[in-house]
């Protein structure tokens, strides 16, 4: 068993999210074989995530340690792309991001397969009867008030047809409200989501990859997805169970819902097919393995000084200093 003593960024410290995060297994099964603890004061490894963006503390926290005999590790799980003068591996949503040995993507499958109780290749078995059970048209459920502006705009756009239920925090218009508090809160929302017809699944930005529970958790309610976010979702979910809003005018998405809510017929020939085709679970199934090999290489035996990869020295030290001095903005200056 080898143990990974680290430091994080992110809220949740526990040894058993980094291992299920970097094995990609419940806590139960390790086939890395690989024991997480976490260590504030004499770290091996740093796993920062995008809160060294937004708590200052955290993001000195990390300078301070980033002393170049420890390992870093970005574990993006938003729509930000690595800074590779800072860190040693990375992984986010980046399909297309090729450093070496450097760099992974962790597929949305994977990182939101808590939000999967059914399985993607797998329609509606009965969509008949499905349809019979909806008593909602659409619903968009949001707590982030300063997503991109686009989310705002399909809520506001579709709501020209037919009354979308704003079941969140942001925009509510129907007074019952979620929260991702709740410790069964992704059952929750697929049940909210699962009376209606129609969910927006839209991002909080636009990245090429980044494709997360919001789909997801549409798909396993059984409603059509309206989309809008990753401009290459079609690459990896089945484009004929969804409505791609990523290149459609407000009044080209608008005929669209209006004529598939008319048309029983259309609605449930959308809605049976499955979330994900064979092709593009055998395309996940890579690179759920291509990640699991990667933390296997991060996490090996060798010594640490071999598994270093920032550029050490002057350069990046200046780097580095000028990021803490004057390199961010006013209000992440310390």
């Amino acid at each position: 068993m080898n143990t990974i003593r680290y430091w994080t960024s992110h809220d949740n410290k526990s040894s058993a999210y980094w291992n299920e995060w970097f094995t990609a297994t419940s806590s139960v099964v390790n086939p890395l074989e690989l024991e997480f603890l976490y260590d504030e004061k004499a770290p091996d490894y740093l796993f920062v995530t995008e809160h060294i963006y937004h708590i200052p503390r955290r993001f000195r926290e990390f300078i301070e340690l980033n002393d170049g005999r420890r390992i870093s590790v970005f574990a993006g799980g938003e729509a930000i792309s690595p800074d590779m003068n800072l860190f040693d591996y990375a992984c986010s949503f980046d399909k297309t991001l090729v450093n070496g040995d450097r760099c992974t993507r962790k597929p949305p499958c994977l990182f939101f397969k808590h939000h999967i109780f059914t399985p993607l290749t797998e329609g509606c078995k009965d969509v008949v009867s499905e349809l019979k059970s909806k008593t909602g048209f659409c619903n968009f459920i949001y707590s982030n008030p300063s997503a991109h502006p686009r989310r705002d705009q399909l809520f506001y756009a579709i709501s020209q047809y037919r009354q979308v239920d704003a079941l969140g925090p942001h925009l509510n218009n129907i007074g019952n409200r979620t929260s991702r508090t709740s410790h069964n809160w992704r059952r929750i929302l697929v049940e909210m989501k699962r009376p209606y017809k129609f969910s927006i699944a839209a991002e909080n930005a636009c990245y090429d990859g980044y494709v997360t529970e919001k789909l997801i958790s549409s798909f396993q309610a059984h409603t059509i997805p309206i989309y809008w976010g990753s401009p290459s979702v079609a690459e990896e979910f089945n484009p004929k169970a969804f409505i791609n809003a990523n290149k459609l005018s407000d009044e080209e998405l608008i005929a669209l819902v209006k004529n598939i809510d008319a048309n029983d017929e259309l609605w449930c020939e959308i809605a049976s097919q499955p979330a994900m085709t064979n092709e593009q679970q055998a395309n996940l199934a890579v690179e759920s393995d291509r990640f699991v090999k990667f933390s296997a290489a991060i996490f090996d035996a060798r010594p640490l000084e071999e598994k270093k990869r920032v550029p050490a020295g002057y350069w990046n030290d200046i780097y580095k200093r000028s990021l803490m001095r004057c390199g961010m903005p006013k209000w992440l200056r310390f």
